[in-house]
């Protein structure tokens, strides 16, 4: 794989495959939100496609063809991102969000509390990383 298109990112994945850079070693990261986080993205990935309507639903996403052919998605009514790359895509979203549910609930209760809502109802209340604060 190359270089991460987001330089510096601590990872980057493509499906079945994830790559860590050194920066995800550096003492400014936390390996475990690190992996949690590319983890997470394999996870989307393989979501039904009910399941991940139900997200996109909940948060707000549209799919938006255009002339070329190719799928973009955009939000409406939501201005708030836990992480502003979550802007990008549904898919970089979900992993921003569940990883802030894992790692920094409170933030994400605050900035976008219907992704909240859905992932404590999609994994449970008590869904946690064991040593994750």
């Amino acid at each position: 794989m190359k270089r991460s298109r987001d330089f510096p990112n601590p990872a980057s994945t493509t499906p079945g495959t994830i790559v860590l850079y050194d920066d995800a070693f550096s003492d400014k990261r936390n390996l475990a939100r690190v992996l949690a986080h590319e983890l997470l993205h394999e996870y989307f990935r393989g979501m039904t496609k009910n399941d991940a309507e139900s997200y996109r639903m909940t948060t707000n996403w549209y799919r938006f063809g255009d002339a070329d052919g190719k799928v973009r998605w955009i939000t409406r009514g939501r201005d708030s991102f836990v992480e502003n790359d979550g802007m990008t895509s549904p898919d970089e979203d979900f992993a921003n969000n569940v990883e802030y549910f894992l790692f920094e609930r409170n933030k994400l209760k605050t900035t976008t509390p219907n992704a909240e809502g859905w992932i404590s109802r999609r994994f449970g209340p008590g869904f946690r990383l064991r040593g994750a604060k």
